[in-house]
């Protein structure tokens, strides 16, 4: 793990193959073999190897991978491949391991990449009940505006306090 988070990607995958040998049935080994698949550049294989990712992920997906963390890495992964569906599990398997606000706000931006608009403003929302940081409150904030008015739904942002009137909306009135 430590290869991985010094992006050692050769030694993170020489070491997670041996600890694989010795414990076949680890979510959490597979889980950062697919992330290796995924970000990994070796002098053998050049990156992305997805179709080795989707394999490992398969395997910690069967053991069960509960890792809040890595699951939110490996949709992060999905997500620069367009594999957004992908992206999409993942974020949600990652919420029933540990409800997180930078979790929902990640999952808001995949189903708003994927034109949910109304799943991915319930999700900005959430993000929003658990956000404490001002700076952060203000970029979901933008986005639920953004979506609300995607949605038609501009009363609705100006009710809550999210877009300010302008003054040609105001003279319409």
């Amino acid at each position: 793990v430590v290869s991985v988070r010094q992006d050692d990607w050769e030694d993170a995958e020489m070491a997670l193959a041996e600890a694989n040998v010795l414990d076949r049935t680890s979510a959490d080994v597979w889980g950062y073999l697919a992330l290796v698949c995924l970000n990994g550049e070796t002098r053998l294989r050049p990156p992305p190897r997805l179709r080795e990712a989707e394999q490992a992920l398969e395997k910690a997906l069967r053991y069960d991978l509960a890792n809040k963390t890595l699951l939110r890495e490996l949709s992060n992964g999905f997500v620069a491949l367009d594999k957004l569906e992908v992206a999409e599990s993942l974020l949600r398997r990652s919420l029933l391991t540990g409800d997180t606000s930078l979790t929902r706000k990640t999952l808001a931006d995949v189903l708003a990449a994927q034109n949910c608009a109304s799943t991915a403003l319930d999700q900005y929302e959430k993000a929003l009940e658990a956000c404490s940081s001002m700076g952060d409150r203000a970029m979901l904030l933008a986005r639920c505006a953004n979506l609300l008015s995607v949605l038609g739904r501009l009363e609705d942002a100006m009710r809550q306090g999210v877009l300010v009137p302008t003054r040609s909306a105001n003279q319409n009135s």
